[in-house]
Parts: structure tokens; C-alpha cells; sequence
């Protein structure tokens, strides 16, 4: 077996430059510089949006030689060495056989698609989301559930190939889901003018937070934490969560230009906020880490990465010196694990 690593979602206004760029790229100068003419025309992009569900990410994995298995976001997991239970449940008699079955069926369906670069094992990917794994939204108060959202195939030349043709997973009495169950929705994005799409996003993100429908399926109130799209194309992915959610202050779906800044210490202030150094704490969890002075230097490189990862392209754009963001980001985040030790 071999670890499959999920991809962050990325921010809307780091998706928007991505689109913005491709469609400008006009080739290479003479000194092989690329060169751009951001006067061209940008698509319109169809893009799926799916109800973000608060749990933990998790996988399910087979290979061709039979061998079940299971991850979590950063490393594989098994019955002894578990994060949130996930390995554990998913080795449960009741559910066990169903879950082989269906990933054997989808490498048997790869053998014909192909044949060229076999298929080597299959993952399955979801939140994993209940009753003692996450707090503070409807989906907290149900039973332990898995919500795929979607597969990978892993080839023999490492390569990996992704799909969410993953409709037909679904065993309610065994607590398998798929999101694409859920107030899903299509909504086309013109590039040229994001306004009216960004509008509607941000009316569909405070509608879930109101009032979670994966919760509402359940017979739950509560909230809800966003919303996540993913282009039909399957190159672009993005999440919009609500205020009480957000890892960030930053208008994650305004352009990063647009953010103001008056100082580092009040921009680490505005994305080191409290539901990220929770996320911090998960991420130590997760790795079987103590949460104690053992684990602060994993402890604060986590925000630090997570920071540059997500709101690094405001970093470039405000020509912020990264030691110095750095160096605050460290002093509260020591801070934050101290006082929950």
C-alpha cells in the first residue's frame, strides 16, 4: 500500500489567478520568458458546489493484491495506531465486507480504462463526521458517518488519476454517504466578472451556515460550516466557509490586493485565528502527538506552513518579510498551545 495524498482546497481568490493567468499566457519571448496579455478573454467554467462537511478527512484504500487499508489527511492509520477511530470503524464486520466490495468493483472497472498504466490501488476519499469528532455544528450530533467526495487511482508509473464519479457509494444503514446527496447545485463562474458568482456563493455559504442541509437530512438544526465547488474540467477546487468557521479573517473571496494591511502584527492576527489553532491541535492528534511542550516547535512549523500555504499570496502581494511574519506567527501560537495544555 502507498499513502495518497489529499490536496488542500484552495482559497477562491488564489483560483480566480490561476484562471486569470492561464487564459493571459500567450507563450515565450525571445529569452524564453512567459508572456502574457491579460486582455484576452477569460471562460466561463461550470464548477459543482457540494456542502462542506466538519469532520476529520480521511481515506479508504484496496490494492490490486487485496490489501484493505486506511489514512487520514497526513499518513496512513491502522486499528492500532488510529486517528479519531476511522481504522477502526471501517475494520467493523458490518461494514467491512461492503467497503471491499466497492473498491474492488472500481479496479475492476479500471483494467479496461487503463490498460496502458494499471491501475495499482484505489482511494477513496471523505470527511469522516459525528458524535466526538468535531464540535460546534449539526453534523457533531449524528452518528459516526463517512461522506466520500471522491477517488483516486494510483498507477504504476506513480501517477495519479482523479475522479468523483462516486454516486453510487451509499449504504445509509452502514453510515456511508456520498456529498453529491446533499443540496448540491451547479453554478457557472465567467471569469471576466466574478461578481455576480462570488454574490451568489456568499449567499449560499450563509445559508449553510444557518442551517446545515446534511444536517437537516438527519433530522438536525444547527449550523453548518461552507460550501465547496470543484470545476467540472476536475482542475479547480475551492471552499467558502461561514464567519464562525473561518480560519481567516481575510475576505478569502476577494482578491488578495484587496485585503488592507496596517501591520504584521495585525495580519497574523486576522489568519491565525482561533478555529486555526484548533486546527493546529487536531494536526498534533492526528499524528499521535502529546499536547504538551514536547510538540510546540511541530506545533508552530504547522501554522507557520499552513499560513504560507493559504495566505501566502497575500504575503507576496503586500512584500511582507516572511521572518518576521514568521516570528509573530510563533509567538502566538506557543501562546494559544500553552494555555490548552
Amino acid at each position: 500500500m502507498q499513502f495518497v495524498k489529499f490536496p488542500s482546497i484552495e482559497q477562491f481568490r488564489k483560483v480566480v489567478k490561476t484562471v486569470n493567468d492561464k487564459s493571459a499566457f500567450t507563450g515565450l519571448d525571445s529569452n524564453g520568458d512567459t508572456t502574457f496579455d491579460y486582455n484576452k478573454p477569460k471562460p466561463v467554467i461550470k464548477f459543482t458546489q457540494t456542502v462542506k462537511i466538519h469532520g476529520t478527512n480521511a481515506g479508504i484504500g484496496l490494492t490490486k493484491d487485496g490489501e484493505f487499508f486506511q489514512q487520514s489527511r497526513n499518513r496512513l492509520i491502522n486499528v492500532e495506531n488510529d486517528n479519531a477511530g476511522f481504522a477502526n470503524w471501517c475494520e467493523e464486520s458490518i461494514r467491512k465486507p461492503y467497503l471491499i466490495r466497492f473498491l474492488s468493483d472500481v479496479l475492476w472497472d479500471t483494467t479496461k480504462l487503463y490498460k496502458e498504466n494499471p491501475v495499482v490501488q484505489a482511494v477513496l476519499f471523505g470527511e469522516f463526521a459525528g458524535q466526538g469528532i468535531m464540535k460546534g455544528v449539526a453534523v457533531s450530533s449524528i452518528d459516526k458517518s463517512f461522506f466520500a467526495f471522491g477517488l483516486y487511482y494510483l498507477h504504476e508509473d506513480g501517477s495519479v488519476t482523479k475522479t468523483t464519479n462516486i454516486k453510487d457509494f451509499k449504504a445509509e444503514s452502514l453510515g456511508l454517504y456520498n456529498v453529491f446527496m446533499f443540496d448540491n447545485k451547479t453554478i457557472n463562474i465567467d471569469f471576466n466578472n466574478t461578481e455576480e458568482a462570488i454574490s451568489k456563493i456568499i449567499d449560499d455559504t450563509l445559508s449553510v451556515e444557518e442551517e446545515c442541509p446534511v444536517g437537516k437530512y438527519f433530522g438536525i438544526e444547527g449550523v453548518g460550516e461552507g460550501v465547496v465547488l470543484l470545476s467540472e474540467c476536475g482542475n479547480y477546487i475551492f471552499k467558502s466557509k461561514g464567519e464562525k468557521h473561518s480560519v481567516s479573517k481575510v475576505k478569502t473571496l476577494s482578491p488578495a490586493e484587496t485585503y488592507d494591511l496596517t501591520s504584521i502584527e495585525n495580519f497574523v492576527s486576522d489568519v491565525l485565528t482561533k478555529s486555526r489553532l484548533e486546527q493546529g491541535i487536531d494536526y498534533l492528534k492526528e499524528m499521535g502527538l502529546d499536547i504538551d511542550n514536547t510538540s510546540t516547535g511541530e506545533y508552530i512549523k504547522w501554522c507557520q506552513e499552513d499560513i504560507l500555504k493559504e495566505e501566502g499570496d497575500i504575503i507576496e502581494s503586500k512584500l511582507l518579510d516572511v521572518k518576521k511574519v514568521n516570528g509573530v506567527i510563533a509567538k502566538k501560537a506557543k501562546r494559544y498551545l500553552f494555555s490548552v495544555m
